[in-house]
């Protein structure tokens, strides 16, 4: 049977003292004493634990397109035991996207001029292809035996560009005949008169001009190109426009010889 020992004065009361004089409070960098603050508790035995309180229960948030947070699982999607969320698999499997085609939509791919960065912008390189300014064009041979401007760039481009800089478009719409000016040169003469009838144009030694039909009455009112005296158009003594809304270029070789084009 054990006997109780009561402590008294001597050695081993000495020896308690000492022991607890020695151990002092615990902090954060050494070991020692701890009282139970806010949220803990010591039971009888000496076990210490937290109690629930003394503190503020955290919450997690909502996800939302700009913070990270919990979510809930709606429809169409599974959680795992792991906590890996799913969606269902594609219906009739991956998706491949169609080439684009003229009458449908669909993917590309950059070719010869063309170029693609790396936010997907499809713009143009300015290669693939050749541009001829009309200034650099060769010049169309002569079509006769020759005359001031005929053949050249320059007489072309004031013939095929009505809006180019020094061409003038002439409307006749008073009743008589037409004569071709020196100011009509590389112009047009537009016959649309108020009252149809036929029309003579006569024709100018060194001027090239063409002639239409503006009013389209041609077939009921014919209009004639006529040279000076002693002149031919292409070896013939007039040349007759009969077709509505016709239109000759005559180009003069001089000495009263005229071609058509």
């Amino acid at each position: 049977m054990a006997a109780a020992v009561t402590a008294g004065v001597g050695p081993l009361t000495t020896q308690v003292a000492s022991n607890t004089a020695a151990l002092a409070p615990a902090t954060s960098s050494k070991a020692g004493l701890v009282k139970p603050g806010t949220g803990l508790a010591v039971s009888a035995d000496g076990t210490l634990s937290t109690n629930g309180t003394g503190g503020t229960a955290y919450t997690l948030p909502a996800a939302s397109t700009s913070a990270l947070g919990g979510i809930k699982v709606g429809a169409n999607l599974t959680v795992a035991a792991d906590g890996t969320i799913s969606g269902p698999a594609p219906s009739g499997g991956s998706y491949t996207l169609p080439a684009a085609t003229a009458a449908a939509l669909g993917g590309v791919k950059a070719g010869t001029g063309l170029a693609v960065t790396t936010d997907g912008t499809l713009s143009t390189t300015g290669a693939g292809g050749t541009a001829t300014p009309l200034s650099n064009a060769t010049p169309q041979p002569a079509f006769g035996p020759g005359g001031p401007g005929i053949g050249t760039a320059a007489a072309r481009d004031d013939h095929y560009h009505p809006a180019a800089p020094g061409v003038t478009i002439r409307p006749i719409t008073v009743a008589g005949p037409v004569t071709v000016l020196a100011s009509d040169a590389g112009g047009f003469i537009v016959i649309n008169k108020t009252t149809g009838e036929a029309t003579t144009v006569n024709l100018l030694d060194g001027v090239r001009v063409t002639v239409k039909d503006g009013k389209g009455d041609a077939a009921t009112n014919p209009i004639t190109l006529t040279p000076p005296a002693n002149g031919a158009i292409d070896g013939q003594p007039t040349k007759v426009m009969d077709s509505a809304y016709d239109a000759l270029g005559v180009l003069s070789y001089g000495g009263g010889k005229f071609g058509l084009y």
